[in-house]
């Protein structure tokens, strides 16, 4: 099951808009799965990321996943319910 129609025009308006996640300020960058994940972007905080053998090679965004429908896919996922959003279920 995707997210409500409503909910999901409303999700694609907030792309780029900053929220907050486990305590490190975020920015929207992407929405997958139909609907049924957020993308953010910490604008804090950066990873170094490793090449194919593991090896430290750059800077980059910390990321986060953030599911917006539980399992049963019918109600809203607590981590999405914590985000910091002017949108609502």
């Amino acid at each position: 099951m995707s997210i409500p129609e409503d909910l999901a025009g409303q999700l694609e308006k907030l792309l780029g808009c900053e929220t907050r996640h486990q305590g490190h300020a975020c920015v929207i960058h992407e929405i997958l799965d139909n609907g049924r994940t957020l993308i953010l972007i910490s604008v804090q905080q950066e990873n170094i990321q490793g090449d194919q053998f593991g090896n430290p090679r750059r800077r980059v965004p910390l990321s986060f996943s953030v599911p917006i429908i539980d399992e049963d896919g019918r109600s809203p996922h607590p981590e999405y319910l914590a985000l910091e959003l002017p949108v609502k279920w």
